[in-house]
C-alpha cells in the first residue's frame, strides 16, 4: 500500500518559490471567503507563518514576480486606475509602474497614511536606492474634501492611481 505522509518537508523547497506563495495566497483567500478564518488579521498570521516556514522576508528584492508582472502588464497609452488587493506582495504593482517610468498616486485613508507613510518611503528607498521625486510618487488622502479633484488632476498629468483594497476594511 502506497501512502505519503501528511507533513511538510523539514526544509522548504526554494525552487519555484513563487508558485508556493501564489498557492498560499489562494488558500488564504478561500479560507476567508468561506469564513473559516475570523478576520483579516488571522489571514495575515497564516501568511506570516508560511513566510517564516519558507524563510521569506516580508520585503525582498524580487527577481521572479516583478519581471513577470512587468512583462505581463499591458502597454498603455495614458493613465489608469489600478485596484490591488491588500494581501501578499500587493506593493509590487507600484514598483512595476515606477520601474516602467510611470508616476503613481496612491489613495489612502488618513489613518493608513499616518501609520504607513514611513514604510512607503522606506520601501521606495530599498527598491530604488533613493528618495522618490514628486514626478514618481504622490499620496492622496481619501478623507480630504478635494481628494477626487486631486485624483482627477493627477490622472490628467499622466499619473497612474493605485487603490489598495482590504477584505475587511477598505484602505480608501
Amino acid at each position: 500500500m502506497n501512502s505519503t505522509p501528511n507533513t511538510l518537508p523539514a526544509i522548504p523547497i526554494r525552487k519555484d518559490d513563487h508558485i508556493v506563495w501564489n498557492q498560499s495566497v489562494k488558500l488564504a483567500s478561500m479560507l476567508y471567503h468561506w469564513k473559516l478564518v475570523d478576520s483579516y488579521e488571522s489571514i495575515l498570521r497564516l501568511v506570516h507563518i508560511q513566510q517564516r516556514y519558507l524563510r521569506q522576508e516580508p520585503f525582498k528584492h524580487d527577481n521572479t514576480f516583478l519581471p513577470q508582472l512587468e512583462e505581463q502588464l499591458p502597454k498603455v497609452d495614458g493613465h489608469r486606475i489600478w485596484a490591488c488587493f491588500h494581501i501578499g506582495p500587493y506593493a509590487i504593482m507600484a514598483r512595476a509602474l515606477i520601474r516602467l517610468g510611470y508616476g503613481i498616486a496612491i489613495l489612502l485613508k488618513d489613518d493608513v497614511f499616518e501609520e504607513q507613510y514611513p514604510m512607503y518611503m522606506q520601501q521606495f528607498k530599498r527598491s530604488f536606492g533613493r528618495e522618490p521625486n514628486a514626478g514618481e510618487l504622490q499620496f492622496v488622502r481619501s478623507s480630504g474634501s478635494k481628494s477626487l479633484i486631486q485624483l482627477k488632476q493627477l490622472l490628467k498629468r499622466g499619473y497612474h492611481v493605485i487603490c489598495y483594497v482590504r477584505p475587511s476594511r477598505s484602505s480608501v
